[in-house]
């Protein structure tokens, strides 16, 4: 099966050149993302991270480690108020603090 990296690279290859326009890097995360993850499953070296996508990353964990981002977002929003969710909440910052400190893994998957 092709990666969804290729696949989008052969649409794009079909549009007329006046429209393309740059992948965003947050869609970029999210194929390598894809793509590492399938490559865990099927027992192979997962792709690396571009160093734009790294430094969304580390972007994106700034955000949560100051109580925005996507954390603060579900934080704020409906459905996310049991104990069981506000730990996963609390473990995601904490996961995302670890980083932005230098104290914990990359992101794996």
């Amino acid at each position: 099966m092709a990666s969804l990296r290729e696949r989008l690279g052969r649409l794009e290859a079909r549009a007329p050149a006046a429209r393309l326009e740059r992948i965003p890097v947050v869609i970029s995360v999210l194929l390598t993302a894809t793509e590492r993850h399938r490559a865990v499953l099927r027992g192979e070296e997962p792709p690396p991270y571009s160093p734009e996508e790294l430094e969304e990353m580390h972007r994106e964990d700034l955000e949560v480690v100051a109580g925005g981002g996507v954390v603060g977002y579900l934080r704020e929003s409906g459905g996310w108020d049991s104990p069981e969710s506000a730990a996963v909440l609390d473990q995601w910052e904490e996961d995302a603090r670890r980083r932005v400190e230098g104290g914990g893994d990359a992101h794996v998957t």
